[in-house]
């Protein structure tokens, strides 16, 4: 239990949730016809990179204006939080006090509650949100957000349990030790709690 969990910075993270934003984008920006038509094709485009909007949703991203300025202000929000490192909400709700944090191949120690989450990253956002006061605005905003992030800070629970494997191997597992011949106790001596400790511990191998 004294060993730190493990949390690992991962820039992969961000290379994933910036191709998927350059995606959403190059995709709004093919998209031409009438506005049913865009709409439509904004509902597929989202459908296909993991976004689920519903019409109203897609009718918002399509029209003029709109779609381009929420998904570039859902990259600034990536480039502004997330690369300075995010994990997924949740993963740190088992986890209290100190956790081992590595950026590369430096380690620190720092309180878990000072890691930022996802659901901190998201309550930033607003501070860049382009239409703040649209509500279905604001939704196909989260809907993004949420649909492209991938944490750049993730738990290491392989490296978390061989750190605690190597604090296992590093407790003796001999409390006494007798050499041979070595005398314990001779008969009818009083035996002392030392001799009597050694004595119950041989007698238990």
């Amino acid at each position: 239990r004294s060993v730190e969990p493990i949390f690992s910075l991962v820039p992969a993270g961000l290379d994933t949730s910036r191709a998927l934003t350059d995606q959403f984008a190059e995709g709004l920006r093919s998209i031409s016809g009438t506005p049913s038509q865009r709409a439509g094709a904004v509902q597929a485009l989202g459908a296909r990179l993991g976004v689920q909007l519903v019409p109203h949703e897609a009718e918002y991203l399509a029209a003029p204006g709109r779609g381009l300025p929420t998904i570039d202000a859902v990259r600034r929000v990536y480039e502004r939080w997330l690369a300075a490192g995010a994990a997924s909400t949740g993963v740190l709700d088992a986890i209290q006090g100190a956790v081992t944090l590595r950026r590369d191949t430096v380690e620190r120690s720092i309180n878990a509650d000072s890691i930022p989450t996802f659901a901190m990253l998201l309550m930033r956002s607003r501070l860049i949100h382009p239409d703040p006061q649209s509500a279905v605005g604001d939704a196909a905003f989260r809907k993004l957000l949420t649909a492209f992030f991938r944490p750049t800070i993730v738990y290491d629970r392989v490296a978390t349990e061989r750190a605690r494997q190597d604090l296992r191997r590093s407790v003796p597992n001999v409390k006494y030790t007798l050499r041979a011949g070595e005398k314990i106790v001779g008969a009818h001596e009083v035996v002392g709690r030392e001799e009597h400790e050694k004595m119950r511990a041989l007698r238990d191998e």
